[in-house]
């Protein structure tokens, strides 16, 4: 089975196929990182300078820890 999606993710990506994200999908902040946030602006710029993904996987730790 994982042959078979190895074969098909290289021929996907041999045909140059491209996935269309969505773009400005906003992911909400925990009231307590957006306060963090607004008060550090080294942390601020340094979660600015995160891609969106990794924004994304923060966001959803932190919320999961509640």
């Amino acid at each position: 089975m994982l042959t078979k999606y190895l074969k098909e993710a290289v021929r996907i990506e041999e045909s140059g196929q491209r996935i269309d994200f969505e773009q400005g999908r906003e992911v909400e902040l925990p009231l307590e990182f957006q306060d963090a946030i607004d008060h550090d602006p080294a942390l601020r710029d340094a979660f600015a300078a995160l891609t969106p993904g990794r924004q994304r996987a923060y966001l959803l730790h932190f919320a999961g820890a509640k």
